[in-house]
């Protein structure tokens, strides 16, 4: 085997038609992350002039003269044959140690195990532990268990399988909050470069990557047709409309647990529901006040919410989301989500990837909140084999990490 450089070209013939092909894994990310302090090469490995594994790789100089690199959802190629692994992984060794590389930071998109929702259990692959064991043998330092999202990409993900995607595939709470009357003031519509600005203001608390990112991210790839930012536009006066009218209907039920609790005063179950309905009520006012000013500076329609995916092949991946959080009595992101999911199955998608869950599915789960919402869409859930340093040399390696330089580098 001879692992060498390859052209862009070569690298996206092969990488495209892969069964392991990622947008992590395209000359498009490339070309982003050139912006972003990153150098990068594509390398291929050839086998009786046969080319049968390639990748994208990132690199950094970490210290003088001692670079690492990041082969970003892995390296291109059949982890399952082994003599093929094993040598892939020696003369890719051999040909980043005359590069003074310390190591290869991978994370392949190889599943592990499925999760089984109802009985939190894991239902491992064989093949897949016999793999990680395999690979730690050859040189792969195994790291973080990425619980928490500690790691650079996700190692639990949500997937639903557009074929099988209906209104009874979803839980009934995410059926009626998609649903709801209020949704009717909610368009979902294409966006452009031109809207980039306005979505980041949805995403930036959640996102350590700047709006220069998103746009470099969005221009870069939509050069391919490979990305969509969907967004939701408000009609304020059809909302407001909505919002008196259940206002209305809230004041009425209201005054008629008023009555009955005049009745009962000692009626505690009458109390809470007393309380609950004021609560609601001072919700609605608040977001009636509000969509009043922004009709008085003549804001009659707005986007408030939206998502950007990536499109490749027969799978749609969400790279992050946002809405706008003023109207709390609004849950439009059911709504967001069930539209953009319908509008992808309709287009013939097979897959929507909804990007990482906490791999913690106990009440004490600080992430049981994602976790619940993405779990709503009934998506299958399956735990990736996680995040390895292919160590190139042992000894720039452990310098690395005793100096504290990789900490800093990849711990968030």
């Amino acid at each position: 085997m001879i692992i060498k450089e390859i052209s862009k070209n070569e690298f996206n013939k092969f990488s495209l038609n892969h069964i392991q092909n990622s947008y992590f894994q395209t000359s498009n990310y490339s070309t982003l992350m050139n912006n972003y302090k990153y150098d990068c090469l594509y390398i291929g490995a050839y086998k009786e002039n046969k080319l049968i594994g390639v990748s994208l790789i990132l690199y950094k100089s970490i210290a003088p003269l001692v670079k690492y690199g990041y082969a970003p959802r892995g390296f291109i190629l059949d982890y399952l044959d082994n003599e093929l692994l094993e040598e892939f992984t020696k003369k890719t060794k051999e040909f980043f140690a005359r590069k003074n590389f310390a190591f290869i930071k991978i994370n392949p998109e190889l599943i592990y195990s499925k999760i089984n929702i109802k009985s939190k259990k894991k239902e491992v692959i064989p093949e897949s532990k016999k793999l990680v064991s395999h690979m730690r043998e050859l040189g792969y330092q195994k790291l973080r268990n990425n619980l928490y999202f500690e790691a650079m990409l996700p190692k639990y993900n949500a997937i639903i399988n557009l074929k099988k995607f209906n209104k009874n595939s979803v839980n009934n709470k995410c059926y009626v909050k998609s649903h709801s009357i209020i949704n009717k003031s909610l368009k979902l519509k294409k966006g452009s470069l031109m809207d980039i600005k306005t979505f980041y203001e949805f995403i930036k608390e959640k996102s350590n990557k700047t709006l220069n990112y998103y746009e470099d991210f969005y221009r870069v790839f939509n050069k391919n047709d490979m990305v969509d930012l969907l967004l939701i536009d408000v009609d304020y006066y059809k909302y407001l409309e909505i919002f008196k009218n259940k206002l209305d209907t809230m004041c009425y039920e209201r005054d008629e647990i008023n009555n009955e609790f005049l009745a009962n005063p000692f009626n505690n179950d009458l109390y809470l529901k007393k309380t609950d309905y004021d609560k609601k009520i001072a919700s609605l006012e608040k977001s009636i006040t509000l969509i009043n000013k922004k009709l008085k500076e003549e804001r009659s329609k707005e986007i408030i919410g939206g998502i950007l995916a990536i499109k490749q092949n027969n799978k749609v991946s969400l790279v992050i989301s946002g809405v706008n959080k003023d109207f709390t009595t609004l849950n439009y992101k059911y709504f967001l989500y069930y539209k953009t999911i319908s509008y992808y199955k309709r287009l013939g998608y097979s897959f929507f990837d909804l990007n990482g869950i906490s791999g913690n599915f106990t009440e004490k789960n600080p992430y049981k909140g994602l976790n619940n919402f993405k779990l709503s869409f009934n998506p299958d859930i399956y735990e990736y084999i996680g995040e390895f340093d292919l160590v190139i040399n042992e000894t720039y390696y452990n310098i690395l990490w005793d100096s504290g330089k990789l900490r800093k580098e990849f711990i968030h």
